[in-house]
């Protein structure tokens, strides 16, 4: 029986969205399906979210010393629950952390990692298919991993639907890293805070190449805050340094679902537009009636960035 081995990641309130995603996918694909959860203490919320995810079983590590994602310890842990469960299929989430590791377990096991894909599926020799935008998103490219093991993808939240699913049996299987796989940790609250990963809010504002200066990104900060929004931006201000890949929407940075995302001097690249798939509602500001990003847009309002935002800011008030 084939089997597929998720890497679980903590999120606000349980597991990260992309959780469930990849485990609905993951029961298409394999006839036994797993996760590795990587954790300070098994929680209530993590208790329901496993419950729920449709997963036969958990392996679950515990590291108390350690309040936030550290390599060393994930990276141990992931490499050695592989060795004991042998998947055929390992799925990561394309967050910071999945990303993080994938390559380093594709390293570790001599097998090739296919980053960002879109759709997986598997072919009539057994083989999962993974398939990704290639040359910009102008063709997808179907890869395969035809000999090592595990066969290895990421995917971006909102690229599979969660199945929603009632309260089942998940058994919890405690896991302890052999002595010499334990990483060095120190002992006792390390006082670090989990990463929060940008485009989780329900609304963001993204700045693309109209931007003229770093220095006004105030203004989209103030706008950003004042709607309880996260702020992104396109790649072209990550080329510039004004601001950095963890804030890039599209194929090389995330894929996000806002309820509503505002887009402001941004022109609608393939490699943009390929990360606001999953977005409900996309206002765009634009001087050019004819940028792409005004073709795909609910909303667009033709005028200055500036202007538009600063008129925004005037109407939410205090």
């Amino acid at each position: 029986m084939r089997t597929a081995l998720i890497y679980l990641q903590e999120g606000p309130g349980g597991l990260h969205p992309v959780c469930a995603e990849l485990a609905a996918k993951a029961t298409e694909l394999a006839g036994d399906t797993a996760g590795v959860l990587i954790c300070r203490e098994l929680t209530g919320d993590l208790t329901a979210a496993l419950r729920s995810s449709g997963l036969s079983r958990v392996y679950l590590y515990t590291f108390p010393a350690v309040s936030a994602f550290r390599q060393e310890a994930h990276r141990a842990a992931v490499a050695d629950c592989v060795e004991r469960v042998k998947p055929e299929i390992l799925l990561f989430g394309a967050t910071l952390e999945g990303r993080t590791l994938a390559p380093m377990i594709g390293a570790a096991f001599k097998t090739g990692v296919t980053a960002d894909c879109t759709e997986l599926s598997i072919n009539s020799e057994g083989q999962l298919v993974q398939t990704r935008p290639a040359f910009g998103g102008r063709i997808m490219a179907s890869i395969l991993t035809k000999t090592a093991r595990p066969q290895i993808a990421t995917v971006r939240q909102g690229v599979f639907k969660a199945q929603p699913r009632a309260s089942g049996d998940c058994a919890v299987i405690p896991c302890e890293l052999p002595g010499e796989l334990r990483p060095r940790l120190q002992t006792g609250d390390d006082g670090a805070a989990p990463v929060l990963e940008q485009g989780r809010r329900p609304v963001v504002v993204a700045v693309g190449g109209g931007l003229k200066d770093k220095a006004d990104l105030v203004l989209f900060e103030q706008l950003a805050q004042k709607l309880d929004a996260d702020l992104m931006c396109s790649r072209v201000l990550v080329e510039r340094g004004f601001l950095n890949q963890g804030r890039q929407i599209g194929l090389s940075g995330s894929a996000i679902s806002a309820e509503l995302l505002l887009c402001f001097g941004i022109s609608g690249s393939v490699q943009f537009l390929s990360g606001v798939k999953g977005v409900k509602r996309l206002c765009a500001v634009n001087e050019d009636r004819e940028a792409e990003i005004m073709k795909n847009a609910d909303y667009p309002v033709l005028g200055d960035l500036y202007g538009v935002a600063r008129a925004m800011l005037a109407a939410a008030g205090d």
